[in-house]
């Protein structure tokens, strides 16, 4: 007996709903660590250097990131520009 996966279990069909924007795909990008270091016009080491655990402990805004295991990260696009933002936001307050 094999096994037949639903209609639904394999892609969206229309009815489902509207597709999702260009934009709203682009934005759930993911990245490597030398893609979200480019974008952050870093080095590879400083991306690694913001990810590791004692730099997450130490930072009010650690840099987002999926660890999919030691050696391996992952960055969603969003998130990098959310926390950009945020660090942005942040000094412009403390400079006022």
């Amino acid at each position: 007996m094999k096994f037949r996966p639903q209609q639904d279990e394999w892609f969206q069909s229309p009815a489902d709903g509207p597709p999702q924007s260009q934009s709203q795909l682009l934005q759930d990008e993911v990245w490597t660590v030398a893609e979200a270091a480019n974008h952050l016009k870093l080095s590879r080491r400083q991306v690694w250097a913001l990810t590791r655990r004692r730099g997450q402990l130490r930072s009010n805004q650690p840099l987002p990131c999926v660890r999919i295991h030691r050696k391996c990260l992952r960055f969603r696009k969003s998130d990098i520009q959310r926390w950009f933002q945020t660090l942005a936001q942040n000094q412009n307050r403390r400079s006022q």
